[in-house]
């Protein structure tokens, strides 16, 4: 139930990637505390080499109210005292709900650029869901 803030955050970019090229971050925990956390994370290039990285102090928000967590609460819920595969069907279950959702706002979308996002949005939550099973 409880959520964070930042409050501090510097980014070192010692290296570039190239357009289109693929990177990886990968988040690490430098302090676990109960009124604040730090974090690190490294971002590299397919090839290995650091890109940048960047650190992070986050403030815990203990016991948040006013209802920002409870969709969250509510979902992880689902999750909860399930088997992984129990998880992948569920997971793949709700990724097609949300094609399905896309779909919907694309079929009411004037902007055709807007409704080719869209429906390629409504692709990628099907070919997660695919993976998933």
């Amino acid at each position: 139930g409880a959520g964070t803030t930042t409050i501090e955050s510097k980014t070192n970019f010692v290296s570039a990637a190239k357009s289109g090229e693929t990177v990886t971050a990968v988040a690490e925990p430098v302090h676990k505390g109960k009124s604040t956390q730090v974090w690190r994370t490294t971002v590299t290039r397919a090839d290995g080499r650091v890109i940048a990285v960047v650190t992070q102090t986050q403030m815990v928000l203990q016991g948040a109210t006013g209802g920002t967590h409870e969709p969250m609460q509510l979902l992880l819920s689902l999750f909860q005292n399930k088997t992984m595969p129990e998880q992948k069907a569920l997971l793949a279950m709700l990724e097609r709900q949300g094609a399905a959702l896309y779909r919907g706002w694309a079929a009411t979308e004037t902007d055709e650029g807007h409704k080719a996002e869209l429906l390629a949005a409504a692709e990628r939550e099907e070919e997660n869901a695919r993976t998933l099973e």
